[in-house]
């Protein structure tokens, strides 16, 4: 008890000196509180609304489109058709039928009717002789019908033969004025029809056809009218009718010959006069450089005396410049080989 009462003492002691202590110190100043004035975040000043301002727009010009053009179809090529062959309608030596039996030119004209569209024939050649006796106005009756019966698209070329003049006579006076002579214009006959020409214009291309009567190649006159005749068509191959040539009289033969070599047109020859029927290739060299570039094929036809008369249909192929020579009867069937004798249908390769 007494240890506590003690204790206690000291305890009151202390804390009396403590309060004492505490008097004399002077009192602090309390620190001043640091005010932390919060720096006031600024405002946005708002931006002010612009007032809207109406602007007109001039207007703007707006391109027109281009439209893009739609492209033209290139257009196939049509592909030019290949010329057509074409034919023509070779009557030999007729004489027979004008003394004896005139029917037979009924029966020759149907013939070419029938093959006309088929062979798309333009034309009627005739290499003389056409009567036995051109003075014999009875003969030209005979013969009248087979023009008149021809189909009218057809063309006739015909050329005199020694009988058209008479075989005693040898005179023009009787055979210039037939009708078919008549129809071919003045610039195309010399001296009335002694000698005539006639371009062919088929298949895109164009043929001279030059017809020379009986005796004209030995008359000066004649010849200088066919070499301008030549001269003005130089351009185009020339078919040469003559009545008589292959086979002939060995004075005939060589004129005709020598005519033929010095006209470097001349492609085709075209005669008749002698009995039965011959071919022969003739070459020339034009040009002097001694190669023979120049193929003259003469054709001599004349089929009366035989058992069955025949003419011939010529067929032009203007691709290859081929003739297809088909000879052919009254009847209207083939011409048969005859033995031992060339072939009397052939083609002719590069013949114009």
């Amino acid at each position: 008890m007494k240890r506590v009462c003690l204790l206690m003492a000291a305890l009151a002691a202390l804390m009396v000196g403590c309060g004492r202590q505490l008097a004399e110190v002077p009192e602090a100043t309390p620190a001043p509180t640091a005010v932390v004035t919060a720096t006031p975040t600024p405002t946005a000043t708002p931006t002010p609304t612009p007032t809207p301002v109406l602007v007109t727009m001039a207007p703007t010009s707006v391109p027109t489109p281009v439209p893009t053009p739609t492209p033209t179809p290139t257009a196939t090529p049509t592909p030019t058709p290949a010329p057509t062959p074409f034919s023509l309608a070779w009557v030999p030596d007729t004489q027979h039928f004008a003394y004896f039996d005139p029917q037979k030119f009924l029966t020759l004209a149907e013939r070419i009717n029938e093959r006309r569209e088929s062979d798309n024939i333009l034309g009627v050649i005739h290499s003389g002789d056409l009567v036995d006796n051109g003075f014999k106005s009875w003969q030209w009756d005979n013969f009248d019908p087979f023009l008149e019966n021809l189909d009218p698209s057809l063309f006739f070329f015909p050329v005199a033969g020694n009988h058209d003049i008479g075989t005693q006579a040898q005179e023009y006076y009787a055979y210039l004025p037939r009708p078919f002579l008549k129809a071919y214009p003045d610039e195309q006959k010399y001296d009335g029809g002694k000698v005539i020409y006639r371009v062919l214009s088929e298949g895109g291309e164009d043929i001279l056809l030059l017809g020379i009567g009986w005796n004209m190649w030995m008359d000066r006159g004649a010849m200088r009218w066919t070499d301008e005749v030549l001269a003005a068509h130089q351009d185009m191959p020339c078919i040469l009718v003559i009545h008589g040539f292959l086979l002939s009289e060995t004075g005939y033969y060589q004129s005709v010959e020598q005519m033929i070599a010095a006209r470097p047109t001349i492609r085709l020859v075209l005669c008749g006069h002698m009995d039965g029927y011959y071919t022969h290739v003739f070459t020339y060299d034009d040009d002097g450089d001694g190669v023979k570039e120049r193929t003259v094929t003469a054709m001599m036809l004349n089929m009366q005396r035989a058992q069955d008369y025949a003419f011939r249909i010529l067929t032009f192929d203007p691709l290859s410049h081929a003739v297809t020579v088909n000879t052919l009867l009254l009847d209207g069937s083939p011409a048969p080989d005859y033995p031992n004798r060339e072939p009397i249908s052939f083609t002719i390769e590069n013949a114009y």
